[in-house]
């Protein structure tokens, strides 16, 4: 996929986010199918970086709308590809009291404590010279919106 047609993409997702045109259908599904997608989806460009790419598998059920949960995951693992330079990007989930939580961590450079919040904003990216220029700065947009 070309940048345009990212950019294109991401702007239109965020017009039907902010239209209320995108409307949950809340399910019961097992992560671990969510987890295979996102190695399935993620493993080649780990790979391709020389990063290591490590999904912890899980038993555990979740009560969401699967397509939008796993939207907003995509956008957070590719997040964490992109900016990870050395080691690899870790994705597993936890039973907290009668939820699921689902992490994404990663070795990369992090985010500066006081962009931290703005990093959420549509076409932000963080001024930091080691990764101007390599997002649209929409991804974590449309995931904090979802």
């Amino acid at each position: 996929m070309t940048n345009l047609q990212e950019l294109l993409d991401g702007i239109l997702d965020i017009s039907r986010l902010d239209a209320g045109a995108v409307s949950p259908k809340v399910a019961d599904f097992a992560v671990a199918d969510l987890l295979d997608r996102l190695t399935t989806a993620f493993a080649p460009s780990a790979a391709e970086k020389g990063l290591r790419l490590r999904v912890v598998q899980s038993r555990l059920y979740a009560r969401s709308d699967p397509v939008l949960l796993e939207r907003i995951l995509l956008n957070l693992a590719a997040n964490a590809l992109r900016y990870t330079q050395r080691g690899g990007v870790l994705i597993g989930c936890r039973r907290r009291g009668g939820r699921v939580r689902i992490e994404v961590w990663d070795t990369g450079i992090g985010i500066a404590p006081e962009q931290q919040q703005a990093v959420f904003q549509e076409f932000y990216q963080a001024a930091d010279p080691r990764i101007c220029g390599q997002g649209l700065g929409l991804g974590l947009a449309i995931a904090a919106r979802l």
